[in-house]
């Protein structure tokens, strides 16, 4: 695992008052097929609380 990114491939620079996200300069960007399946399980978790907690109209 990367000491940059602890495996997130995203690094963080943090000048002054902004915060800049760049890829890991190490591991580079992170591979498209591992993004996308990454969002789709967020989407899945995401869809499951929206799910738990959607307002039911009387």
């Amino acid at each position: 695992m990367c000491n940059i990114c602890n495996g997130t491939h995203v690094a963080k620079s943090m000048n002054g008052f902004t915060i800049e996200f760049v890829p890991c300069p190490d591991c580079g960007p992170m591979d498209p097929k591992v993004k996308a399946e990454k969002n789709r399980l967020f989407e899945e978790r995401l869809a499951a609380a929206e799910m738990k907690f959607e307002v039911k109209s009387a």
